[in-house]
């Protein structure tokens, strides 16, 4: 039997000073219930994370007759602002009331089940404390703001960055937290809170921590009904997106409960939004200075089963080329660590217009049917790049695009620029690739690139000299990883023999990079230090990609001191600073 379609409408709530992102989802052909649902995010790497499992509740939810909304909260996910804008607290609680008033009117529902997972648990017990709600349900909830925030500061330390200027700020897990917000989120105490709960409370807990029932106990102190059930699979939900697993047992539990707290509906939902899906946005670059963009929220290719965002600045000629941006990894349209929301914004400031978009399977754009969902290498990738090329050009009158891609978002810029040869692609950036030939079945192998840039850099720090000399240094490993580059070199220049000599019956990527440069389309390579993007490019292709240096088809910049998803926020900026010094340089304005 087959489930009830959803559809999923983007738009944006709040006024013109705060729009805030949203998603809404509603389900035809279902009996309508008497109550809407609005779902508070978690925030920072828990907020990306957790993106997959929210967006299948909101779904399930949806299907059983509760139209489900979800907003990112103002300097988080697609809405604009930063992380360090003052009173987050308070901005954040303002958001949540403003979803809950538009979800009423979406819905035609004047009931709200408020739903939180971890942090944003806590901001809807903080709502509830202040507003009254009709259903309260918190998931994996911080009771106590100050464990939350000492949390955080362990996983900072764990990363061991450098001590940043701003001493107060915690940078963690590639997110910043300024310390005005951090004494906010210390002084909440979910227990010593009131609660304005007419239907019920739900506290979905772990089933792998040794959570007390303090929490259940003072909610029914409060004379709020409340039932607790434990779900499995916390860290899996919360693991690299690449890993997550969606805990299905646990969305059932809490949509069952949400059906047993509501009722029927005798009126059918609005026949339509009249929501605003194209916001203008204050953004501020790096230099200071504030330009007024325009984001667009698009469903497109057939029937809309993929999502994007628009964005461009108001007013100008927009003569520089469209900029695409493609999943990094299965991490939804804002990147790792929000970078691709910065760079959209930041290259929109100088009259390049940008998209970033979900491929199918990832984010919003769901999956239609057989296949697995959240793969970073799809084989529909291309086609999907090729619908997004397609609309650019009906929809916003692209002219000319340059594909942008971190991790698979580099691979599926590369394979896409090497697609139909009738798309006026400029050029591709491809910041840290990790494989340029993707087949089902294949693993990553890095290993060797990984370990030989750790070992050249070691040789250039003289304690890792006095190692040696003592002793301290694994003399058989160390041989066996000079042997091993060895070998690899050896093949690489035999390669290049066959490039120069052989150039039809050449590696499989040299090959490729000539059919990209054949119709003059650069390729633009960002690599982060200790990332083996340039030693995989030049292992099969060397002798092509040196001449393309030498003629200018060819660009490559390495970013020292960052990993590979620059989760730190001054290995960002750096890269910022270079694909913007890059494509100011290749696209001069005549």
């Amino acid at each position: 039997m087959s489930q009830p379609t959803v559809r999923r409408d983007a738009l944006y709530l709040g006024d013109e000073a705060h729009p805030l992102f949203a998603s809404f989802h509603t389900a035809e052909g279902v009996a309508a219930r008497d109550s809407v649902a609005v779902i508070c995010n978690p925030l920072g790497y828990e907020y990306v994370h957790s993106h997959r499992t929210l967006r299948h509740l909101a779904d399930d939810l949806a299907r059983i007759g509760v139209p489900a909304l979800r907003f990112d909260y103002d300097g988080t996910g697609d809405s604009p602002g930063t992380d360090m804008a003052p009173e987050r607290l308070t901005r954040w609680l303002q958001d949540i009331q403003t979803a809950m008033a538009v979800a009423r009117t979406l819905s035609g529902r004047s009931r709200v089940c408020l739903i939180g997972l971890r942090l944003g648990a806590t901001l809807a017990a903080l709502t509830a404390s202040r507003t009254p709600v009709d259903s309260l349900v918190l998931w994996s909830p911080c009771v106590s703001g100050r464990r939350y925030v000492r949390e955080m500061q362990a996983l900072a330390q764990a990363a061991g960055l450098p001590e940043r200027a701003d001493a107060g700020t915690l940078e963690s897990a590639g997110f910043l937290m300024s310390a005005e917000t951090q004494q906010e989120l210390k002084a909440i105490q979910v227990l010593g809170l009131p609660a304005q709960v007419s239907r019920g409370a739900l506290i979905v807990a772990r089933d792998d921590m040794n959570e007390d029932h303090h929490l259940s106990d003072h909610l029914r102190s409060l004379g709020v009904a409340t039932d607790v059930l434990t779900f499995a699979g916390y860290a899996d939900m919360m693991a690299e997106p690449q890993k997550t697993v969606v805990p299905r047992a646990a969305i059932e539990d809490i949509v069952r409960w949400v059906v047993a707290h509501t009722q029927e509906a005798t009126e059918p939902l609005p026949a339509s939004l009249h929501r605003s899906a194209e916001p203008t946005i204050q953004f501020t670059s790096a230099d200071g200075s504030e330009t007024r963009l325009t984001e667009t929220a698009c469903r497109f290719g057939e029937g809309g089963y993929l999502a994007g965002i628009h964005c461009q600045a108001q007013g100008g000629d927009h003569l520089r080329p469209t900029v695409v941006l493609f999943n990094s990894g299965v991490v939804h349209r804002i990147g790792p660590n929000r970078l691709y929301v910065d760079l959209a914004r930041s290259l929109a400031t100088l009259g390049f217009s940008t998209f970033r978009c979900d491929i199918e399977g990832i984010g919003d754009s769901v999956l239609r049917g057989e296949g697995r969902e959240n793969h970073p290498y799809p084989d529909t990738a291309d086609r999907d790049a090729a619908v997004a090329l397609r609309f650019l050009t009906e929809r916003f009158g692209a002219q000319e695009f340059v594909l942008m891609g971190l991790c698979s978002g580099a691979y599926t810029s590369f394979n896409a620029g090497l697609g139909d040869g009738a798309w006026p692609i400029a050029e591709l950036v491809l910041i840290n690739p990790l494989t340029f030939r993707w087949q089902e079945g294949d693993v990553l192998d890095t290993q060797h690139y990984r370990v030989m840039a750790h070992y050249k850099g070691t040789m250039r720090r003289l304690d890792s000299w006095k190692k040696l000399l003592r002793g301290q240094v694994n003399l058989i490993h160390l041989g066996g990883v000079v042997l091993s580059y060895l070998r690899k070199q050896l093949g690489s220049y035999g390669n290049a023999l066959a490039e120069r000599w052989f150039p039809s019956a050449g590696p499989l990527l040299s090959r490729q990079l000539r059919q990209l440069f054949s119709r003059g389309r650069r390729v633009s390579l960002f690599i982060a230090s200790g990332d083996p993007g340039w030693d995989m490019l030049t292992s099969k292709a060397r002798h092509t990609a040196s001449q393309a240096q030498k003629r200018g088809d060819l660009a490559v910049r390495f970013i020292a001191d960052a990993d590979h998803t620059f989760s730190s926020e001054d290995s960002r900026r750096r890269l910022l600073a270079g694909v913007r010094e890059h494509l100011l340089q290749r696209f001069k304005l005549r």
